[in-house]
């Protein structure tokens, strides 16, 4: 005899927020099953106004929602809904998705009203778990994600036969859900036929029908043409079939052209394919923006895939300075070295030139690079004798000295103050230690 098991564990959808809501339904669910450990009477009370098809309401309807039978009634149900009300919720927002829940419930519940024998003993108890509310989500979710892949782990055991397998695969969404809603018939007719089960199917087609309903009252189906290219596109990206990545993403930018994250991705697949010209004015594009938005998080990623790929950024002199106290200021320390370095190389006598080597070569000091550090204290010595920061430059190249065991002097300078020390890079951050008029844009 063989036994088939099987239960989703995520989705490929891409997800936007924290899911905020959809933790609150589960913490709500998991908070009142806990009652039925803590105080059973209580419980009891809540079960017996809960949904009797003996004598409805919609009270009733509404609070078997929130009641479960068992752990594994509750966890089954959880899981569902943590792993299909989370996709949800950050298409609908938390209200309409806390809607279409309630809703799925209240109508399972009055769906298994009617597919109840009123001649039967299931006429004369409740009907209470979450699976109303569960079956529409999935009836959302398959208007919704259709095109998207649902994670299902499954195990195959045969126990007389000593076979155990199991493992975790990728369906399409409409196949699973399909399936499910397939199953649920298929198991309420032979329960029907036999005379009724513990288990409320009328609920779950029921709940399904009105997640449909819903789904197709709020619009949910036109939010497929915004995604499904995208998605497509992800997917051929993933698999390295670059052109036709860069087909389906520029299909889904013409219907909204304002996903960045999607024009990034096109412009990777120009520079895999040596399509250097598109793919610079795609970041140049992105670039630009990001900046002007103020985001700095994104500007950091930009321009460190720009340095990855050899792109330029096209800024002038002022434009590179202002762009590393932007990443510096934001925390990124590192790709705002890279900048200051870009100004150093690119305009080694312009006006910024050194007070971008000074705050490069503090990050790095910052950053616990130190031989590099040095280098770039020498070269300031170097290429500015008479700089205002020369004593801190030179306390610098004297502490990464002592640290390293290295010898030497710097260059030869004018006077030199023996006792001179290392300022702190918060110190160094402020500025030098004579004051003269200058522009840090």
């Amino acid at each position: 005899m063989y036994f088939f098991f099987f239960y989703p564990v995520g989705t490929d959808a891409p997800k936007q927020g924290r899911g905020i809501g959809t933790y609150l339904l589960v913490t709500t669910l998991l908070a009142v099953y806990l009652i039925r450990t803590l105080s059973p009477v209580t419980y009891g009370t809540l079960v017996g106004a809960s949904f009797f098809p003996d004598h409805p309401t919609w009270r009733g309807a509404f609070l078997s929602l929130f009641l479960h039978g068992s752990w594994m009634h509750l966890i089954g149900n959880g899981l569902y809904l943590a792993i299909f009300g989370r996709q949800l919720e950050s298409r609908l927002g938390f209200p309409l998705l806390a809607l279409v829940f309630v809703a799925g419930g209240v109508a399972g519940c009055w769906s298994q009203l009617l597919v109840t024998d009123p001649t039967s003993r299931l006429f004369h108890i409740p009907v209470i778990g979450a699976s109303g509310g569960v079956a529409a989500l999935l009836g959302a979710t398959l208007l919704r994600f259709h095109h998207q892949r649902v994670r299902v782990a499954w195990v195959l055991l045969a126990l007389l036969g000593g076979i155990t397998k199991g493992g975790a695969t990728f369906v399409p969404t409409f196949v699973a859900v399909a399936f499910w809603f397939a199953l649920q018939v298929v198991q309420g007719l032979v329960a029907w036929g036999n005379g009724g089960a513990n288990t409320a199917y009328g609920a779950h087609a029921g709940g399904f029908l009105a997640g449909i309903a819903l789904a197709i009252l709020f619009g949910l189906p036109a939010g497929v043409r915004r995604e499904v290219h995208r998605e497509r596109g992800r997917r051929h990206f993933e698999r390295g079939d670059w052109w036709a990545a860069i087909g389906e993403l520029s299909r889904h930018l013409e219907i909204v052209p304002g996903d960045d994250e999607s024009a990034a991705m096109r412009a990777r697949a120009y520079v895999v394919l040596g399509q250097i010209g598109d793919a610079s004015t795609e970041y140049l594009r992105l670039f630009r923006d990001a900046r002007q938005a103020g985001d700095v998080e994104r500007t950091a990623e930009l321009y460190r895939q720009m340095r990855l790929y050899a792109i330029p950024t096209n800024l002038t002199e002022s434009g590179l300075l202002k762009l590393a106290y932007l990443l510096r200021k934001g925390g990124h320390r590192r790709e705002a070295a890279q900048a200051f370095l870009e100004i150093v190389n690119r305009y080694p006598d312009g006006p910024k030139a050194e007070i971008a080597s000074i705050r490069r070569a503090e990050l790095l000091w910052e950053l616990g690079e130190t031989e590099d550090a040095l280098l770039e204290y020498e070269r300031l010595l170097a290429s500015h004798p008479e700089s205002d920061w020369r004593e801190l430059a030179e306390g610098r190249v004297d502490s990464i000295r002592a640290l390293t065991g290295r010898s030497g002097s710097p260059p030869p300078s004018g006077n030199r103050s023996p006792s001179a020390t290392p300022a702190s890079p918060a110190r160094s951050a402020a500025g030098p230690r004579r004051s003269r008029n200058r522009s840090e844009a």
